[in-house]
């Protein structure tokens, strides 16, 4: 018992470390020792007059008969032999001396490995690989490093962005204030400075003569003092006429202020015309 137990071992064992078993529709990429690939193709029904194909990785512009583009084809047909041992080389050649030859080009990888296919076998048959390593892909994992927020950081990043976009607004506001107390400092300057420049002109001061004393009117009459105070008046300052049309055109074009001022005082030395022609009649009459 001991010794079929010890016979099991170094099966598993050597089936662990070295061969490699392929049944139908098995794919697999495997690497070997040695400068041949030992293939046994086990028939243990002893079958007869049926076929296998395997299938081997080539270059993608490879078509063959039975296998898929891209893959070297070989195949054979059991005659009721238990086994047939094949030798394939690193070249992809079968050198066992039987009629079996591989159609296409092997590719082997840059680690010697190489990808075989079952695609037909008879019932019960598969392909033993006893010299062969199952290559097993290495994965590389990339591993990337997470923040984690809690519930207070997100509130207060919150919080910070609000503050920080009420302080921009608050900034633009200013700027558009202050930017409009300028301008409307600088309108009034500009005003200013235009009236200062339409009062510094030359007044032309027109005297009324066509009100003179009726020459009926007995000297005391004509010798009171009402008529000096008329000169006088009529000679006042707010009287602002420009005595040619050249004066005219030099009063700015525009300057609605200075118009305004202007028709204001003719229109008070108009009216202070009429009271004073009222009264110098008055005291004539009298």
């Amino acid at each position: 018992m001991s010794h079929y137990a010890f016979l099991f071992v170094v099966f598993g064992i050597s089936y662990c470390a070295a061969d490699v078993y392929l049944f139908l529709n098995d794919e697999i990429r495997v690497t070997f020792s040695g400068p041949e690939l030992m293939i046994n193709m086990e028939n243990p029904r002893l079958t007869e007059a049926l076929q296998f194909v395997l299938c081997l990785k080539s270059y993608p512009t490879t078509t063959q008969k039975y296998c898929p583009k891209g893959y070297a084809s070989f195949y054979y047909w059991f005659v009721g032999q238990d086994r047939i041992r094949y030798r394939m080389t690193r070249y992809g050649m079968i050198v066992d001396g039987t009629a079996s030859i591989i159609r296409g080009n092997v590719l082997f990888d840059y680690d010697g490995s190489v990808t075989i296919k079952v695609v037909k076998l008879p019932p019960g048959s598969y392909v033993h690989l006893v010299n062969a390593e199952k290559v097993i892909p290495t994965t590389t994992t990339i591993r990337q490093s997470t923040t984690t927020m809690t519930t207070t950081d997100m509130v207060k990043t919150a919080s910070f962005t609000i503050y920080y976009v009420i302080g921009g607004l608050a900034l633009v506001l200013v700027l558009i204030v202050g930017a409009v107390i300028a301008c409307i400092c600088w309108s009034k300057k500009s005003r200013a400075a235009n009236d200062v420049e339409g009062d510094t002109r030359p007044i032309a001061v027109k005297t009324d003569k066509s009100a003179k004393p009726n020459s009926r009117a007995s000297p005391k009459i004509a010798s009171r003092p009402k008529h000096n105070v008329r000169n006088s008046f009529t000679s006042h300052p707010f009287e602002r006429r420009p005595s040619s049309g050249s004066e005219q055109s030099e009063r700015p074009k525009g300057d609605r202020l200075g118009v305004a001022n202007y028709r204001s005082i003719s229109l008070l030395s108009a009216v202070y015309k009429v009271i004073t022609k009222h009264y110098i009649q008055e005291d004539l009459i009298k």
